[in-house]
């Protein structure tokens, strides 16, 4: 009488239950795991990398600062250009929608920082 109570599916409890003891008999693993020597490396390995995620955040924060800053500076540098009738008009374009404002200008920037690969298609400026 004990299994047709646990396989009952009409009430939708049925395997759900197994599913309880399969994760109690998980935790006792991870517990064993963790007294074990043999884990040791990797669990100082893993403690190290919590540690480290405040020095991510402030590396992070850092190259944000860094991309705003170039950004200004690029956009600043490539108006002359954008205005300047004398220049051919899909270059002036091209830089415009990639460079135009701080704001493309630090997207483009994050994006050849982040993509790799995406450098060549801005390989017109030089």
């Amino acid at each position: 009488w004990v299994l047709p109570a646990l396989t009952n599916t009409a009430s939708g409890k049925g395997l759900s239950l197994f599913r309880v003891f399969r994760l109690l008999r998980l935790a006792k693993i991870l517990q064993i795991v963790r007294v074990l020597k043999a884990f040791e490396p990797l669990r100082v390995l893993v403690q190290a990398v919590f540690n480290s995620i405040v020095a991510l955040m402030w590396s992070l924060l850092l190259l944000f600062l860094l991309e705003i800053i170039g950004a200004i500076l690029f956009a600043q540098l490539l108006a002359p250009v954008i205005n300047d009738e004398m220049q051919d008009l899909q270059l002036r374009q091209k830089i415009w929608k990639s460079f135009g404002t701080m704001v493309r200008c630090w997207l483009t920037f994050f994006e050849i920082t982040m993509a790799p690969g995406s450098f060549l298609q801005h390989r017109y400026l030089f």
